[in-house]
């Protein structure tokens, strides 16, 4: 396997985090339309590469533990299932803590209600999310004619991520948490490429991180309480189904 293709994507992806502030071409453009177009881009990517991913993961799950766990029939969409409820839960909780906060805090911006225990929490499962992403690209064995898609449609969604982690710790985020989300795109590939999970085991957690993208995607990106551009949303769509079809 040539370990370079992903290692770029690892580092670009990585460099988002970094940069993010600095990319004025995005926050020139209306927030709705480039979340709009992020979200077309997030929702092609769930069921054009992660819901074909989870079907074989399910079968790599059966055939290790299936006999030892045969009453769990759906592992991975369970993990899936836990994922989505894991951080639906840490969202509800940052953002209230954030309408209860309102306001600066002491310490240069940090909202007054975010702990830090909250906030390592919050971090951790990003960060989490972004070790599986950096593994999932040294998994992917097409090249960068599979990776440049991987790359378009994580890419968006780190922004949007980082727009809503920046707004619920603004202080704590950008001093540490985009350095954390940074470097853990990096550990992930430096997992899958030194030490590989067993293929079970790395199923799961591809679930659980489904889970997780499925819902910051309909959350962060196709957002009820903003208005949505629904013409950007198709075009993120079929730019990403585009390119999955093409290369």
């Amino acid at each position: 396997m040539d370990i370079y293709p992903p290692l770029v994507i690892a580092l670009s992806l990585a460099l988002t985090h970094l940069l993010a502030d600095h990319i004025h071409s995005v926050h020139r453009i209306p927030r709705n339309v480039w979340t709009s177009f992020a979200g077309g881009t997030g929702v092609a990517f769930v069921f054009m590469h992660l819901v074909p991913d989870l079907t074989h993961a399910q079968n790599t799950v059966e055939e290790t533990v299936g006999q030892a766990l045969g009453f769990l029939n759906d592992h991975t969409y369970l993990a899936g299932l836990v994922g989505l409820a894991v951080y639906y839960g840490v969202e509800h909780t940052a953002a209230s803590r954030t309408s209860r906060g309102g306001g600066e805090g002491e310490d240069g911006g940090e909202d007054r209600s975010a702990s830090p225990m909250f906030f390592w929490t919050h971090i951790g499962l990003f960060a989490l999310f972004n070790g599986a992403v950096g593994y999932l690209l040294m998994a992917e064995d097409g090249g960068w004619a599979a990776l440049i898609p991987l790359w378009l449609a994580l890419s968006l969604h780190f922004l949007t991520n980082d727009y809503a982690l920046s707004e619920h710790h603004p202080g704590r985020f950008h001093r540490i948490g985009r350095w954390i989300l940074a470097a853990s795109v990096l550990a992930g590939w430096a997992v899958a490429r030194f030490f590989p999970l067993p293929p079970a085991v790395f199923a799961l957690l591809l679930g659980f991180i489904t889970g997780a993208l499925i819902l910051n995607t309909l959350k962060e990106e196709l957002p009820g309480q903003r208005e949505s551009h629904y013409p950007a949303f198709l075009l993120g769509a079929g730019v990403y189904t585009g390119l999955m079809l093409l290369l």
